[in-house]
């Protein structure tokens, strides 16, 4: 059994945050996620930098978590551009694959 290419696991985990937060409405994406949301987001851009360290330069910020009066300790980024970074490092990994980009627009 061959050992599977780790930028597979991490378009993998890009497009789970994509597909999840495409199927909130448009009010929920407009929201703050939870302080474990954006510590697996960050947890999973680190792990693209320590596995791509090229990358790190094109890469979105991390997510910034702070406490907010309304929602506790969240990510001062709302669902909709956490989203956008994830779709960023999907399309960043798949262009890295092979030189070609394959991956559809989320």
């Amino acid at each position: 059994m061959t050992p599977r290419d780790p930028r597979d696991f991490l378009m993998a985990k890009a497009l789970g945050f994509t597909t999840a937060i495409s199927k909130l409405s448009e009010y929920e994406r407009q929201e703050n996620p939870s302080e474990p949301f954006g510590q697996d987001y960050n947890r999973f851009r680190s792990l693209v930098m320590e596995k791509f360290p090229e990358l790190e330069s094109y890469l979105p910020p991390e997510a910034e978590i702070a406490e907010l009066g309304y929602c506790g300790r969240c990510t001062v980024q709302k669902y909709g551009e956490i989203c956008t970074f994830a779709e960023q490092i999907l399309q960043l990994l798949d262009v890295g694959k092979d030189g070609h980009r394959k991956a559809a627009p989320g």
